[in-house]
């Protein structure tokens, strides 16, 4: 089948091209735009494959592992929806009460090991252990005031989700047969993986819906690129035309449903920047294989240092 391109032009399918251990995602762009220093010890100095002069390898892949207190209750609502959605879709439908059930287990397991690490309990490697939550391992704050407060904002955006009018629609979406919960997707521009996850994608009235949960605060112009990604893939990997592909922000805390509009103009933005991005991933990749941290200037920036994982080794250099 030929394909429409954005500027509506009819072309063959091209040959893929090879794809390198290069990748873009949302979570290496922020990393980089809050502090380049950060995205290096993420992506190059705690790398197995990269960076092999940096002296601090293994400590730094160590800290990896630490997620601050708020990402993980975000990761946890997400993983509580998710098992929500797949249990309807099994004609089991969880109350309220199981859902934020289960998404406190999620959290007092992360808490109980993070503390058993802060202890020096010793305990075998597993890759689903929970995160390590970073206030509780630099002990700025302690485990029941930030279960508390983690447990708050959980209840608050499941209980929006369950029960909101305005995200009924999204529920009953995700009961269509060929409904997609937390897709995993990825196009290969240039050999680069562009990857990331959508939420939920659904077909409705001739359209396909794609939503994005939010646990956060409404940025606009980043959470608006991240969709705008999710619509190129449904556009050049499933060939959805463009005007049946419907955009939504789901802010559950707030409890609001977004739509984001967008056009064929703005969708040849958004792939404009994530290949300028590319672009950039590919000059910072030769000073981070080769471990030269200092070509990554540290942010200082106090909130960002105070939240950021890596502080213990950023402090010695």
């Amino acid at each position: 089948m030929d394909q429409i391109d954005l500027f509506g032009n009819v072309t063959a399918k091209a040959s893929p091209v090879k794809a390198v251990k290069m990748r873009w995602s949302f979570s290496r762009l922020g990393a980089f735009a809050a502090c380049p220093r950060l995205g290096y010890y993420h992506y190059f100095g705690g790398s197995k494959r990269k960076a092999a002069s940096e002296p601090h390898k293994d400590r730094i892949q160590f800290l990896k592992q630490l997620s601050a207190g708020h990402l993980v209750a975000g990761e946890i609502v997400h993983k509580a929806i998710r098992a929500y959605l797949m249990n309807v879709k099994e004609e089991q439908v969880w109350k309220l009460s199981q859902v934020i059930s289960f998404a406190n287990m999620l959290l007092d397991s992360a808490i109980q090991h993070t503390t058993d690490m802060v202890a020096g309990v010793k305990r075998e490697y597993d890759h689903r252990a929970p995160a390590v939550i970073q206030e509780l391992f630099y002990g700025t704050v302690t485990a029941d005031a930030l279960k508390d407060a983690l447990r708050e904002k959980m209840q608050v955006s499941l209980t929006q989700f369950y029960q909101l009018a305005d995200f009924q629609e999204f529920r009953d979406g995700a009961l269509q047969e060929n409904s997609l919960v937390e897709r995993k997707i990825s196009l290969n521009y240039e050999g680069i993986l562009v990857e990331g996850a959508i939420d939920l994608m659904y077909p409705m009235g001739g359209r396909w819906v794609i939503v994005d949960w939010k646990t956060g605060e409404n940025d606009s112009e980043e959470s608006s690129l991240q969709l705008l990604t999710y619509a190129l893939w449904a556009h050049e990997e499933l060939e959805i035309p463009l005007d049946a592909i419907s955009l939504f922000k789901a802010f559950l805390t707030e409890g609001v449903a977004e739509p984001l509009l967008f056009s064929a103009q703005e969708l040849r933005r958004a792939k404009a920047r994530i290949l300028q991005d590319i672009e950039l991933l590919k000059e910072m990749e030769e000073f981070g294989d080769a471990g030269n941290w200092e070509a990554f200037s540290a942010c200082s920036q106090p909130k960002v240092c105070a939240q950021c994982a890596y502080q213990e080794i950023c402090s010695k250099e």
